[in-house]
């Protein structure tokens, strides 16, 4: 079990998606940590979202809702999210819900040992376009990044932060980065 944990969802037009993911994560969280906040950035939703998240917030005290007026892209909303948190343990995931939420256990244990732990898809279950998508983008993170990386389309960390301020957005060279197998769910 850690400490203190923040947990980021960036959310994009997430409406139907946005409550389930942050009630699943709340059932798994008092398993693993002993205080926690989870942080949804709502990053200008053309959909409900932001209503959802608003009342995510009146009903849970441990969620922060951070409002983007206009889309300003899934970086952007990743980086208001990390220099909210409060505690210097961060894991951040998509909103949809294909990552399954018991693996932060298995990242959080193995974050002992690095400053980021990648969570990946050891198995996907996508039509074949996304599994050819996903391999290009390996491809060229690979050629033009020179990161030996399993799947760049979808990464699920857990990072270890300097609870200075500002918080920069780690990069791959400056630090240890492990990889583990997490089960993957279809995008419901």
């Amino acid at each position: 079990m850690v400490g203190e944990l923040s947990i980021i969802f960036p959310a994009f037009n997430e409406e139907a998606n946005i409550r389930r993911t942050v009630e699943t994560i709340r059932g798994v969280l008092p398993k693993i940590a002993t205080r926690w906040e989870i942080i949804v950035v709502d990053d200008g939703s053309s959909d409900p979202t932001a209503l959802i998240c608003d009342d995510l917030k009146a009903q849970y005290p441990e969620v922060e809702v951070i409002r983007q007026e206009q889309n300003r892209g899934y970086g952007a909303a990743l980086k208001s999210g990390i220099m909210s948190a409060k505690y210097d343990l961060i894991f951040f995931s998509d909103s949809d819900g294909q990552f399954d939420f018991w693996d932060l256990e298995q990242l959080i244990c193995w974050s002992e040992d690095y400053d980021t732990v990648a969570g990946y898809r050891a198995k996907r279950h996508d039509p074949l376009y996304r599994h050819v998508n996903a391999l290009g983008w390996n491809v060229i993170v690979r050629l033009v990044l020179g990161i030996k990386i399993r799947d760049a389309g979808h990464i699920t960390p857990v990072t270890k932060m300097n609870s200075t301020r500002p918080r920069p957005m780690p990069t791959w060279s400056s630090f240890n980065v492990g990889a583990i197998t997490c089960l993957h769910r279809p995008i419901p």
